[in-house]
């Protein structure tokens, strides 16, 4: 997800900002699984991730 972000072709990111926005996106998911008080799935984020892109 961090080389997608630096290296896509519309709108490149800079390095610390790919690192903010996938930080934003981990607090996303802990805040997520803290308040549904659900097991981590990977597969199923990743899915989410892919599929919003």
């Amino acid at each position: 997800m961090y080389e997608y972000g630096t290296i896509r072709s519309v709108n490149p990111l800079c390095k610390k900002r790919s690192i903010m926005v996938l930080c934003g996106k981990l607090l996303k998911v802990l805040f997520t699984i803290c308040t549904k008080q659900q097991a981590f799935d990977g597969v199923r984020m990743m899915q989410d991730v892919f599929t919003h892109v």
